[in-house]
């Protein structure tokens, strides 16, 4: 009996076997680059099952995975993945809870309600989900990615739930970028950071705005050599900078018209020399420092005309060697002073 048995076990080893080998994909090539023709099973259509945690979805609703692997319904809630939409209501709240209690989700492009003015314009977009039947534009607490908008009408919005970036993706709460690194938009941070590395050059390029709100920790140069921003930095809060800093800094030995761009300007010249100062208007709260290398001739540091320095007063004269002062619009037709050191106030 035993051997009967025996035989029978090996020639349905034997069948499985040869069954194997007749299909176009080899063993070996299961976990191997190809070298032939493969035959991958497709899974026919968009539904999908998941075990369902501790709550009740309507059929309909958006659908969401959380970190645990299980579905509930849609929400601007930490930890969750947009999974698709509900094909079956499912009541699994706690006086019906089934721990394997599962709920078939369909992906594909639905019409959600318009939370948030979305246009034409917004076609192509990332929509947010705000709750399990409404999508928005605008970042919400979480960012929970809905998926891509495709189409809006007088209904709501059209939203891809399966196209790239739709599925499996939301606002990272980190970023790590070992090497260098291209932006050529705006990279916003909110939180405290760090920033190990070079910024600019020869590591990370900003064409647009870096905008950090929190305290921020910059280890590597900023600067000509390593920091490059083609137009804002812009830190909120406590920020500290522990490395070579780099500003922009120039020696004019002609009148001169100060630009956004500026920041040290120096002047050495033979005869009288006037610095004509932007219009406060156009760079509030920005810092010029100015100041004369040498007496061989005076600096006069002039407004636009329309600006003055403290209600009455638009130009001042320095005349000796290194003076000079920090001036600072302050308000529109304004600049402040600060160590201020010689130098004459008067009208233009």
């Amino acid at each position: 009996m035993r051997s009967t048995r025996n035989m029978t076990s090996i020639a349905v080893l034997t069948f499985i076997m040869a069954f194997v080998f007749s299909l176009e994909l080899p063993m070996s090539l299961m976990a191997t680059a190809l070298t032939a023709n493969r035959d991958t099973p497709i899974r026919v259509g968009e539904l999908f099952s998941y075990t369902q945690a501790s709550n009740h979805i309507y059929v309909g609703s958006i659908v969401c995975i959380n970190s645990s692997g299980t579905a509930l319904p849609g929400a601007d809630a930490t930890g969750l993945t947009v999974a698709g939409r509900a094909e079956v209501e499912s009541d699994n709240d706690s006086s019906d809870y089934l721990s394997t209690r599962v709920i078939e989700v369909r992906r594909g492009v639905f019409l959600w309600a318009n939370g948030d003015v979305i246009t034409d314009a917004d076609i192509g977009s990332v929509a947010y989900v705000t709750d399990d039947q409404t999508v928005q534009v605008g970042v919400s607490t979480y960012n929970i990615i809905a998926g891509l908008i495709v189409d809006v009408d007088s209904d709501g919005v059209w939203v891809d739930s399966g196209s790239p970036g739709g599925i499996g993706a939301s606002a990272p709460t980190s970023l790590a970028v070992s090497g260098n690194a291209a932006i050529t938009g705006t990279l916003g941070v909110t939180g405290a950071s760090t920033f190990t590395g070079a910024l600019g050059a020869q590591a990370g390029t900003f064409a647009a705005t870096l905008a950090v709100a929190g305290a921020s920790t910059f280890t590597g140069a900023l600067g000509a050599q390593a920091g490059t921003f083609a137009t804002t930095l812009a830190v909120t809060g406590i920020t500290t900078l522990s490395g070579g800093q780099v500003t922009g800094y120039a020696n004019k030995t002609a009148g001169y018209t100060v630009l956004t761009t500026d920041h040290l300007l120096s002047f050495n010249s033979s005869s009288n020399t006037t610095c004509t100062l932007l219009e406060a208007s156009t760079a509030l709260g920005q810092e010029f420092i100015i100041t004369l290398q040498d007496d061989d001739g005076d600096l006069i540091v002039d407004t636009d005309g329309t600006d003055t320095f403290d209600g009455t007063n638009n130009r001042i004269t320095f005349t000796n060697a290194l003076d000079g002062a920090t001036f600072v619009p302050t308000a529109a037709n304004v600049f402040t002073v600060y160590g201020k050191t010689g130098g004459v106030l008067s009208t233009q």
